[in-house]
């Protein structure tokens, strides 16, 4: 039975009325129509010679049109979408200029959902029109549909949504997907709606929708890095061809330990975890279908660009700098007075003196007092004797009988005080001495942020990016001239770029901007016509391990090495175990060129596969779990892989660092051993004259007599 025939005010009456928490726009070929709308729209004239359109003329955008237009404020019911309504079939569909009109939300512009809904020309067939509006859907890349769901509405109660994934009737390159799923999909879905509630079949729309990207959204991803381009074509990469045949088709149970091993890194082998499902038991087309695809791209730093892409925070990385000018070690001789601050020492000194004073009064105020312990004639303590027994109790050398000779017999219970206070001096100086002696100098560079070194003329080695033509180039030797050759060349560009008044940030521009000088590809300094200054910076490749201590070595050249912080944690090491007892310190900055690190995943209609997956991984801990497996069975091949280093060969004893403290000590021993040598000497020497002056006396006396 033919379906009843509506005059064309009505059918668009009726599907504004389905449409109408949205905002409705209306576009029409003529204003012959009478049309009185009951819901607030935007009435859009569209003539049909506007979408002819040659090469060298524009697109002239079609006005709004205010009359006939009701205005109503009102507060929607339901969350935020638009609705475009088309009063004929027979339009520009994705091709073409029409969508760019301002009148449209941009692909990545919306987060709510975008109805386009056609009405039926009653004049053709409902199933013509419906082939129509597919096959323009075909040749309409799967990327620039953005959130838009495609409905036809026959004017009556009847709507059709379109299966946007059911692209199999395109016979070059389609998807991979599973033969059930292929057989349950229709291209559309017929609705049948009830004019007494026209709103409740939007909410039919929507959960068709959700059902079809649940279902089908899974099946149309694909990492960017399996990705080869042959003859101009996209096409799986043959590491992709045979670890899916090796390890998915065909296999009820997949070896995920074998998968993380052959696997090219972290990003490949989620890759392989997330989208097993469109390797399992599948046969995949060789060619790739550009259109017909959306991309996931890994980790990586998050993409400054507008769109409504969702971004899941992994962590945040840095460079950081290795280097060896200027780099000055502490005397060796403050490891003896390290201890204790200034403060302490001027608090002893202070008690000596006290000392040193009390037994002076003491002594003049009883001098009948002083006597010794054998009850000898009296005796004053001299003030370098006080100072000698106040200062042998914190040297724990015992001088009872000196004591009673020196120290007057009313101090004596002070002094007491004083033997029991230098117990805990001298325990506490041995702790903290010992302690400090088996440690390495602390030095102090020149330098401590990576802005100090443009002011100080230094000189940037950078690694190059761990690509096969840099590693050509290297080796021949071909210079390269441009810092895009180097993985976090536009980190520096954007660090360049800052316009703000921070300190800190204004002086990462400054040696942004001297890195970029003359740079032929990242800086538009080098367009000037001006003298050519030299570049402050100089390549280096992984590979070549040698190059880079060859280099940096050079302490009085104001040489600098460059690199991700995680790097520079690891060939710090391997570097500072040489045998020319060079030091190389990092800087203190870990700030420079930061960036976040995470997933960024651009938005699909409806349900996104992909970024469910990662937010999942990422929350119970898989992904971190694998990450430090990745870092333990597969590190990366830096200077130390290549140069087959995997623990220290110098071994600490021989280290100038770790014995200089010990020399220093024994250094200090020896002096004090030349020192009592000489006091012993002069004690001797000071005895023999004085019982050779007695002699001498004596004999005199005799001859006299």
């Amino acid at each position: 039975m033919e379906p009843p025939h509506f005059p064309i005010n009505q059918q668009i009456s009726s599907a504004m009325d389905i449409f109408s928490h949205c905002i409705i726009t209306l576009i029409l070929e003529n204003l012959d129509i009478n049309l009185i709308p009951t819901h607030p729209i935007l009435l859009v004239f569209e003539p049909t010679q506007n979408f002819t359109i040659k090469h060298d003329e524009s697109y002239i955008y079609p006005g709004f049109k205010f009359e006939q237009v009701a205005f109503v404020r009102r507060k929607h019911p339901e969350r935020f979408c638009w609705a475009n309504i088309f009063s004929e079939i027979g339009r520009v569909f994705y091709s073409g200029t029409f969508l760019h009109s301002p009148l449209f939300p941009r692909i990545s512009g919306s987060i709510g959902p975008v109805y386009f809904v056609w009405i039926e020309n009653q004049k053709l067939s409902i199933q013509d029109e419906l082939d129509t509006i597919y096959r323009r859907m075909l040749h309409t890349d799967l990327k620039k549909m953005g959130n838009r769901e495609f409905c036809l509405f026959d004017g009556h109660q009847n709507i059709y949504h379109f299966n946007r994934y059911h692209r199999q009737d395109k016979s070059l390159n389609p998807n991979p997907i599973p033969l059930h799923l292929i057989r349950s999909s229709l291209k559309y879905t017929e609705l049948i709606c009830s004019k007494e509630n026209w709103t409740d079949c939007i909410v039919r729309i929507d959960k068709t929708a959700d059902l079809v990207a649940t279902t089908f959204n899974k099946c149309f991803w694909i990492f960017a890095d399996w990705m080869d381009v042959i003859w101009g074509e996209l096409e799986y990469d043959v590491t992709v061809r045979k670890m899916q045949m090796k390890y998915f088709f065909q296999k009820p149970q997949i070896d995920w330990l074998s998968v993380a091993n052959e696997s090219q890194s972290l990003d490949d082998f989620i890759a392989y975890a997330i989208l097993a499902h469109t390797l399992q038991n599948i046969t995949i087309p060789q060619e790739i279908g550009y259109n017909e695809k959306h991309f996931y791209f890994g980790s990586s730093s998050l993409r400054n660009i507008a769109g409504n892409h969702q971004t899941i925070l992994v962590e945040m990385k840095s460079c950081s700098f290795i280097s060896c000018y200027g780099i000055q070690h502490k005397l060796s001789y403050e490891v003896f007075t390290k201890p204790f601050d200034l403060y302490t020492w001027a608090g002893i000194f202070s008690v000596v003196v006290m000392f040193v004073a009390m037994c002076k009064l003491a002594s003049w105020m009883a001098k009948d007092e002083v006597q010794d312990f054998k009850g000898a004639p009296k005796d004053y303590g001299r003030p370098e004797d006080i100072v000698i027994v106040s200062f042998s109790v914190l040297l724990e050398i015992s001088l009872p009988e000196y004591i009673h000779r020196v120290i007057p017999a009313k101090v004596i219970p002070i002094f007491w005080f004083w033997i029991l206070c230098c117990g805990a001096i001298t325990s506490m100086y041995k702790d903290v001495f010992t302690a400090e002696v088996i440690l390495p100098y602390r030095r102090n560079p020149s330098w401590s942020h990576i802005y100090d070194l443009e002011e100080l003329g230094f000189k940037f080695l950078l690694p190059l990016s761990q690509v096969p033509l840099y590693e050509q180039w290297y080796s021949n030797p071909t210079p390269v001239d441009s810092l895009a050759s180097v993985d976090f060349s536009s980190e520096i560009l954007q660090a360049g770029k800052y316009d703000g008044n921070l300190t800190r940030l204004l002086g990462y521009k400054r040696v942004a901007r001297a890195l970029l000088k003359n740079d032929p590809t990242l800086s538009s300094i080098s367009f000037a016509i001006k003298p050519t200054v030299p570049r402050i910076w100089q390549e280096l490749h992984y590979k070549w391990p040698t190059d880079l201590y060859s280099n940096l070595s050079k302490c009085q050249e104001k040489y600098v090495y460059l690199d991700d912080t995680e790097n520079i944690k690891e060939i710090l090491p391997f570097i500072n175990d040489n045998r020319d007892g060079i030091v190389f310190m990092k800087g203190a900055d870990d700030k420079f060129l930061s960036t976040y690190v995470g997933f960024q995943v651009d938005g699909t209609h409806k349900k996104n596969f992909i970024y469910d997956q990662l937010k999942k991984w990422v929350t119970s801990g898989i992904y971190g779990w694998w990450k430090e497996w990745f870092k333990k069975t597969k590190p990366k091949k830096l200077f130390p892989h290549y140069a087959n280093w995997t623990k220290p060969v110098v071994h600490e004893l021989e280290r100038r660092d770790f014995m200089s403290k010990f020399t220093s000590v024994c250094e200090i021993w020896a002096i004090c051993c030349v020192i009592s040598a000489f006091v012993f000497l002069t004690e001797i020497r000071r005895k023999l004259y004085f019982v050779m002056n007695n002699w001498i006396k004596r004999i005199s006396l005799r001859r006299l007599s």
